[in-house]
């Protein structure tokens, strides 16, 4: 199997066709102080693993690429090499709780402005003023709060998977969110909410880890009763509900990231959950724009039940410059949809004048 270090290294010269590989978890030997590989960085105090590769070309952009939970930068082994065959240049954090990162287990080390100021320290470390920012899922959120603390270091901000939600001094209220969704959707969204800020969810999610990357890489249709409806998670983990994996995915692809969740654990990963409901961004909120003011492109997945169109399109109030594209794919836009999310990305850029 490829290490992390030889994959991303296959990224760093590829052809105009992303490389077909397997992704397995880094490991110190994987770390070098060169560049176009997996290296390690000490911000704020944490111990950050991250892979920088340059702008090819002059005129081009670097792209800050931001995963969300719980596949890691995983998420980005197909998407990365078509940025980067374009010349543009990639920084790719292994965010705080993932991998070979520091997983603290307070939960304040997961507020929004920490998290940012981190990735300023990064940027600044390899030279990097300003970033095209890309988020999904998770990285949605700290995607948009990077630009409202930094919006200095950021020329336009792209996300999936997850619309923008404007910052509120208060922790998430799931039941109350939920309540206000249940009557537009006719179903809950976000039930899982509830299940992974608990101080048991990552034994379980680790003892049924096959369960899991089987539900969440399964058919985006069975979300709504075994993901988004309260209590449906832990239910098919107890009964160790096996989904057949979408098949853009594989059964290859399913085995490395347990192999990588295993490794590094679910406790890191769970700890965004928590600080969601937590008042950890209580006293830092009030001090940013609540708006984003940067060029916003908003890619969403037409078959993911969790955010539907719909619901996405209440975020274009929030927005002075927002662009929307439709994708035929699930969750995992730039798993299952690469070269069509890349594409959108580039045309956009190109309308702003970005790249």
């Amino acid at each position: 199997m490829l290490s992390y270090l030889k994959t991303w290294e296959q990224i760093s010269n590829a052809p105009t066709q992303p490389p077909v590989t397997t992704v397995t978890p880094p490991t110190p030997s994987d770390t070098s102080s060169g560049h176009n590989r997996w290296k390690k960085g000490v911000f704020d105090g944490h111990v950050y693993n991250y892979l920088y590769i340059p702008p090819s070309q002059p005129d081009k952009r670097v792209f800050l690429l931001l995963h969300g939970f719980p596949n890691g930068p995983v998420n980005w082994i197909h998407f990365a090499p078509e940025l980067t065959t374009k010349g543009h240049g990639i920084l790719v954090p292994e965010l705080l709780g993932y991998g070979e990162t520091d997983k603290p287990t307070n939960v304040e080390a997961y507020a929004f402005k920490k998290l940012c100021y981190q990735l300023t320290q990064m940027m600044d470390a390899e030279g990097v003023d300003k970033v095209v920012v890309i988020g999904h899922d998770f990285g949605g959120p700290l995607t948009a709060r990077f630009s409202q603390f930094y919006p200095e270091r950021v020329l336009g901000i792209v996300l999936g998977g997850a619309p923008y939600s404007p910052p509120s001094p208060k922790p998430l209220d799931v039941d109350g969110a939920l309540a206000k969704v249940k009557p537009v959707l006719g179903y809950e969204n976000i039930g899982y909410f509830k299940y992974f800020p608990l101080e048991r969810a990552p034994d379980e999610l680790t003892k049924h880890i096959d369960s899991f990357i089987s539900i969440m890489f399964g058919p985006p249709e069975d979300w709504k009763e075994r993901l988004c409806k309260s209590g449906g998670l832990e239910e098919s983990l107890l009964e160790d509900h096996i989904s057949p994996v979408d098949p853009w995915f594989g059964d290859q692809s399913k085995w490395e990231l347990v192999e990588y969740l295993r490794k590094g654990g679910m406790e890191g990963p769970c700890m965004w959950f928590r600080a969601a409901v937590s008042p950890v961004n209580e006293g830092d909120f009030g001090k940013i724009n609540s708006r984003i003011t940067h060029p916003f492109l908003y890619i969403s997945p037409s078959l993911d039940p969790t955010y539907p169109l719909p619901l996405a399109s209440q975020q274009d109030a929030l927005c002075d410059d927002i662009t929307t594209k439709v994708v035929e794919t699930g969750h995992w836009i730039y798993m299952q949809d690469p070269k069509g999310a890349a594409e959108h990305v580039f045309d956009w850029g190109a309308t702003k004048g970005l790249f």
